[in-house]
């Protein structure tokens, strides 16, 4: 309610303000403020879609898991075998996309498998999907390993017998390999940046083969400007620079120290390398 107060036919109009946000209530009821012009959806329910196992391609012991689904954050595969301890891999983000990939690793051969799908979104994981995985039956030509003496230290071994590069656990067991198409060393190793190199599979370009986890030629590593790429040692840094020994054949005058006007000389050339070559 306003009250108006008039004095001598002149109006006063701050005593009117005043009075009217002084004065009591009339029973209105103030309806508050309107509704937001572009209230914020509500948060889009995360939908799992799909999801498929594969082999590993370079080794039966490997599979690969990839699932589509929306608005989840991260993927992680429980792989279980009866009578094992499950496996269970790191976590791996969706950034954005509707598909998400990981790699289960160190299966047991001719094993079946069941992979557990789980989903997380804000930290709040789901157990999505149950696949099933039946492993293959390991080649002929890896090598039979067993330990000997006291119990080995944990951890991974990493070789290079002539069929291709193998690793195995402390007690002996293949857990990954490559076939090699010959029999040839591969110069097989692994580095601090994660990545895996080998020689020997493609007589064509002499250069180091970099593999994923799965076994797969993601790129290569070679000398810059010499003759060819040595075969017996690369070594990747962690930020992914490289070291590689070169080889620089050449023919000199040696006349100056006693020697032949021309010799054909073989040199060794360290080259440090950046990640992008």
């Amino acid at each position: 309610m306003v009250v108006t107060i008039l004095a001598g036919k002149k109006l006063w109009p701050g005593l009117v303000l005043l009075l009217a946000l002084g004065c009591g209530d009339d029973g209105a009821t103030d309806p508050g403020p309107g509704p937001d012009p572009d209230p914020d959806p509500d948060p889009a329910e995360p939908v799992y879609i799909s999801g498929q196992v594969r082999g590993g391609g370079a080794n039966v012991l490997s599979a690969e898991v990839t699932v589509s689904a929306t608005d989840y954050d991260e993927l992680v595969v429980r792989a279980s075998r009866v009578g094992d301890e499950p496996l269970e891999t790191p976590a791996v983000s969706f950034d954005g996309e509707i598909t998400a990939s990981t790699a289960v690793l160190g299966l047991h051969p001719e094993s079946e498998y069941s992979f557990e799908i789980t989903l997380s979104v804000e930290g709040v994981a789901d157990v999505v999907d149950t696949l099933t995985y039946t492993t293959g039956s390991l080649p002929d030509w890896l090598p039979s390993i067993v330990p000997v003496g006291a119990a080995p230290a944990p951890g991974f071994l990493v070789l290079s017998p002539p069929g291709g590069p193998v690793i195995i656990d402390n007690t002996g067991r293949v857990v990954w390999y490559v076939t090699a198409p010959d029999p040839v060393l591969t110069s097989f190793q692994a580095h601090p940046d994660g990545s895996y190199t080998l020689l020997g599979r493609d007589t064509e370009v002499q250069e180091f083969e970099v593999l994923d986890e799965l076994g797969s030629e993601v790129g290569g590593m070679a000398c810059v400007g010499w003759d060819e790429t040595r075969f017996h040692e690369i070594s990747v840094e962690a930020n992914g620079r490289y070291w590689v020994i070169c080889h620089y054949s050449l023919i000199d005058d040696l006349t100056d120290v006693c020697g032949l006007s021309e010799v054909a000389l073989d040199w060794t050339v360290v080259q440090h390398l950046s990640a992008t070559g």
